[in-house]
């Protein structure tokens, strides 16, 4: 427990010390003579009690009692304060986790900054329990630590990677935990808005400084018809122009090409490049400047792998509505061993393969068509982008339809899923083209890519080879692996949880990552900032915001031991009066 000081420039006092020794230095000494009267010397003018000339130092004990007593009286003036049994309080770390932490500024990084101040705090004593909060894309809670070298460990994880903060989320959070007695401190590079720091003994530390810098703020790879393509963004933030160079090796060799870019204050260049290679990595890098990890991407080459499938429609006209769907897709491959989506107009399920799904489109004469409203569930893979407004859908008929809805039009399944043993899929689907027009609208291609994009993210994985910072990747695990763990680029094996078949992967390092299941490599993904925000400095200041002890916190938590002090130079006083005001019949001339 460590005490404070109310009042510190109550030391100021102090002041009278020098002044009391230069009077008892320069007063004037005399010769002891003894009289037996004084008689004589009624008329005789007093002796001055000061003087110019220097004397050699006696202290006499008047003296120490003085100086004692001004000592004392300066100490009651401060008001030293010591914390009362049981007032210990929890303490929470709000740590902005996001990219901008790690800016170059003259005083150094905002991150290296905040941790002296974490750690200043965490040596203050007075505390029952530490939890830190990492205001992150989703706010991340550590502790509680009831140890303080627990909690300096656990700034490992403070690592500033976020394409953002989120410090509204994270100040929700750390509320929660903490309750209305905690101490909460903030380190940040931003100022804090009026709502953050109402009704909370709160302490914002920001360390950034406005700078001018320049990021990739996009990156994108795609590959059709055997052709890839790689589109960068680069943009300038501040308010003076940005020079940089912009130096881009598509992995296949050559010399790396480089360009000089001249960017106006806010402004965006796009480069456009056609790589040599499809199978290797792409890798942009900017010169150095205020922010380094916006200054590097890494594109890896989309893997767009085709899903096999079996076309079985006894309806000529119903099967070349589907095909065409299919091969609007770009995600059809040809039928092999094995399909792994079977596609036909029967109601009974076709034993295609362990594993295999498929799709009954149950055409007829139509009976009902609705136009609306439909009922759907919008967060189903099937439905990612279709907008039923407008359309008619026709069926057959509007009996029971086996499985859980995806569709609905009032009380009538439309489009249904029933999962079956080995993770298979029966899906079913009502439709009279003679009377929809849903094969007409932009909804009919959408519906294939939607079906097999999820039939190609269940069989193969991922899918995704180059995604942004922050976001989580849910990868599908086959049943009998035990184990799965993510690489990182700095090689460190992370245990990865999985829930129902998924793994889910959260994305924080920048780099290029592995998901490794079993011993065997079966992802692998790269991760890039592409964070205009975070690229943007100005945003970012130097500064400190509110307090811990307020005047309520002082009385409440702190007891005062000014009475103490003033007690003491009481004593002193008295002892001081005594001593001048004792009688003696010999005097002194």
């Amino acid at each position: 427990m460590t005490p404070f000081l109310t009042y510190p420039l109550a030391f100021l006092g102090l002041v009278a010390v020098p002044v009391l020794v230069g009077i008892y230095l320069l007063r004037n000494r005399f010769r002891r003579h003894w009289v037996s009267s004084l008689m004589l010397w009624a008329h005789t003018a007093s002796a001055r009690q000061g003087g110019r000339r220097l004397e050699r130092v006696q202290v006499p004990l008047a003296f120490l009692l003085e100086l004692m007593a001004i000592v004392l009286l300066v100490c009651a003036a401060v008001d030293p304060r010591w914390p009362r049994a049981g007032s210990s309080r929890p303490l929470v770390l709000v740590l902005d986790n996001s990219v901008s932490m790690l800016a170059q500024g003259t005083q150094g990084l905002p991150r290296t900054q905040g941790q002296r101040a974490v750690l200043s705090a965490l040596r203050a004593g007075n505390i029952s329990v530490i939890h830190i909060v990492l205001a992150d894309v989703t706010p991340r809670l550590l502790g509680p630590f009831r140890e303080p070298a627990r909690a300096r460990a656990a700034l490992e994880e403070w690592t500033c990677t976020a394409p953002c903060a989120g410090l509204d989320r994270a100040l929700s959070l750390a509320v929660e935990v903490g309750g209305p007695l905690a101490r909460y401190l903030a380190v940040t590079d931003r100022a804090p808005a009026a709502s953050m720091m109402a009704g909370r003994e709160m302490r914002w530390l920001a360390f950034g400084a406005p700078l001018p810098n320049a990021g990739i703020v996009h990156a994108a790879r795609s590959g059709t018809a055997g052709k890839e393509r790689c589109l960068l963004e680069v943009a300038a933030f501040g308010d003076r122009p940005v020079e940089t160079v912009l130096t881009i090796d598509d992995g296949a060799g050559g010399p790396a090409r480089v360009s000089r870019l001249s960017l106006g204050p806010g402004a965006t260049q796009r480069v456009l490049l056609e790589p040599a290679r499809r199978d290797r990595a792409v890798r942009a890098t900017l010169a150095p400047d205020a922010l380094a990890p916006d200054n590097d991407v890494v594109l890896l080459a989309e893997r767009r792998r085709g899903v096999r499938c079996d076309v079985r429609f006894r309806d000529a006209a119903l099967g070349e509505l589907v095909r065409g769907g299919l091969e609007a897709s770009g995600l059809h491959a040809a039928a092999g061993p094995g399909p792994e989506l079977v596609l036909t107009d029967s109601a009974h399920w076709l034993a295609a393969g362990p594993g295999a799904w498929q799709l009954s489109v149950l055409a007829g004469d139509g009976e009902k068509a609705f136009a609306g409203p439909y009922v759907a569930s919008l967060s189903h893979p099937l439905l990612e982008g279709i907008v039923l407004d407008g359309v008619i859908w026709g069926v057959a008929s509007d009996g029971a339809l086996p499985g859980t809805p995806i569709v609905m039009a009032g009380n009538v399944p439309l489009l249904s899923e029933q999962v079956l043993p080995d993770n298979a899929r029966h899906l079913r689907m009502r439709l009279a083209p003679g009377h929809s027009t849903l094969q007409e609208s932009v909804n009919w291609p959408v519906f294939w890519y939607n079906l097999l994009a999820w039939r190609a993210f269940e069989a193969h994985g991922a899918g995704h080879a180059n995604v942004r910072a922050g976001s989580e990747l849910v990868v599908p695990i086959a049943a009998e692996t035990e184990t799965v763990v993510l690489r990182t680029p700095d090689s460190v094996l992370r245990p990865v949880p999985v829930q129902a078949g998924r793994a889910f992967v959260p994305v924080r390092a920048l780099g290029v990552h592995e998901i490794v299941a079993d011993g065997r490599i079966t992802d692998r993904f790269a991760v890039n900032l592409l964070a205009p925000g975070e690229s943007d400095l100005n945003h970012c200041v130097s500064g400190e915001w509110g307090e811990w002890l307020r005047k309520e916190t002082r009385e409440r938590d702190y007891a005062s031991l000014s009475w103490l002090f003033v007690l003491l130079a009481t004593s002193v006083l008295v002892g001081h009066m005594a001593l001048l005001g004792r009688g003696n019949s010999k005097f002194e001339i």
